[in-house]
């Protein structure tokens, strides 16, 4: 079974929370935030997403459902060396989501996500290493913060991801962000993402991609993408290599899973 792979050593966190840093606040959100399928489903608190959550959020839920009853092979999530599931929080216990090669490292989340991907990146790297999740959305943060409460070793704040950091994170990790945004945002947030990654460290994009053309899912998740994530479709259409001004910079690979519907693509800085 392959993985989608982001890390390569397992552990879990607990669901917890932790403190918020509101260093550089953005005005608001995004003028495309409050579109149907855009940022719902807060966190991992299904009480605090809209009730149109979103059949593109169901499609994920039923994935991650047969993979775990095994239904589905190879269409999981993360680890080089190990597996997880694909979606929005469904971890076996001993494999949890992973992020960096080794504890100690500086991981960079530039959006809040469901379950315990940010708590058990956490766990993981342990007191030396650092986890710096962000998000547009003060309630996204918000509830991140009760996540990752009892971890010192990871702060979240209000940042928009088109901003950029110095280049200080061993790895960064997109996790089904950039089909939430238009395509001319998408290059300053791919940009700002690589830009924040140390030489010889990467960038980790996990996002939808063009399912193969005989896909049982092909016609629903193109019925989803044109009703509630308008921008989704942009990456049937386009690698996101070609969203990067600076792409000689890295070395790029892709894979992609359950049929071509998910991809993870790293970039590696040389």
């Amino acid at each position: 079974m392959r993985s989608l792979g982001i890390i390569e050593q397992p552990d879990v966190g607990e669901n917890h929370g932790i403190r918020v840093q509101r260093g550089s606040v953005v005005d608001g959100p995004p003028p495309w935030a409050g579109i149907a399928g855009c940022g719902v489903g807060v966190d991992g608190d299904k009480n605090s997403a809209p009730a149109f959550m979103g059949v593109g959020n169901a499609v994920r839920h039923l994935v991650a459902a047969e993979i775990k009853t095994g239904k589905v092979a190879g269409v999981c999530l993360v680890g080089e060396a190990g597996i997880d599931d694909i979606s929005t929080g469904v971890h076996r216990r001993p494999q949890c989501s992973r992020i960096a090669r080794r504890a100690g490292q500086r991981v960079l989340q530039p959006a809040c996500v469901y379950g315990d991907l940010s708590p058990g990146i956490a766990a993981y790297l342990g007191p030396q290493g650092r986890l710096d999740v962000s998000d547009v959305a003060p309630l996204q943060v918000e509830n991140c913060r009760r996540k990752l409460r009892t971890f010192p070793n990871a702060t979240v704040r209000v940042w928009d991801a088109a901003d950029p950091r110095s280049g200080i994170y061993d790895v960064v990790c997109s996790f089904f962000l950039l089909h939430e945004m238009p395509d001319s945002y998408k290059r300053r947030v791919v940009d700002a993402l690589l830009k924040a990654v140390r030489p010889g460290g990467k960038v980790v994009f996990v996002d939808y991609h063009k399912p193969h053309r005989a896909h049982p899912l092909k016609g629903l998740m193109s019925l989803v993408f044109d009703l509630l994530e308008p921008f989704a479709k942009s990456l049937w259409e386009n690698d996101i290599e070609s969203f990067a001004s600076s792409a000689v910079d890295f070395v790029w690979s892709k894979q992609t899973y359950f049929g071509g519907l998910f991809q993870k693509t790293i970039a590696r800085r040389r």
